[in-house]
């Protein structure tokens, strides 16, 4: 197993009760493996606020980056994970 860092605000923070967890991953884990890993973890809360349904990928709201690259710009959810990567889902927020 490997370890990843998952890093968020707003609603999402809300979910998972901080801003920041760490999380044990398999050796070939995707963002599509740690969607469904923590939608497993955090269940339907979490799963409503942040991906389609059936795990086909974030919300057009919800932004997944991996060490900083956008995942639209990847390989979306089949992103490749390696161990002490940091991914941040970012909620849009608006208001003002």
């Amino acid at each position: 197993m490997k370890k990843v860092k998952v890093r968020t605000i707003a609603r999402l923070k809300e979910i998972l009760g901080q801003d920041e967890v760490e999380l044990p991953v398999p050796q070939d884990a995707t963002v599509g493996t740690l969607m469904t890993l923590m939608t497993e973890r955090w269940g339907e809360d979490l799963s409503v606020q942040s991906f389609e349904a059936h795990g086909s990928g974030p919300l057009p709201h919800v932004r997944i980056l991996v060490n900083g690259q956008d995942i639209a710009f990847l390989e979306g959810i089949g992103t490749r994970l390696a161990d002490g990567d940091e991914v941040l889902m970012l909620p849009l927020v608006g208001g003002g």
